[in-house]
């Protein structure tokens, strides 16, 4: 359990310095709207803007493997 809880406390630690450093501040409408937006959003959407976040996460282009529907 030690291990568990040293490992939820970086990755804690990781998301602070993360949203410090690339957050953007939204205010409450828009908030509100994004994410009843996402939550009605079709099963193809939602795959899409996941792969869209993967791909800007990964180093290379190579290293991004799509999901198989945005390919066809």
């Amino acid at each position: 359990m030690r291990t568990q809880s040293k490992k939820i406390t970086r990755m804690q630690e990781r998301l602070q310095k993360l949203l410090d450093k690339g957050a953007v501040p939204v205010d409450e409408g828009l908030s509100k709207d994004l994410k009843e937006t996402m939550r009605d959003a079709p099963e193809f959407v939602t795959i899409f803007w996941e792969q869209q976040l993967k791909a800007h996460t990964v180093k290379k282009a190579s290293g991004m493997r799509w999901h198989p529907l945005l390919l066809r």
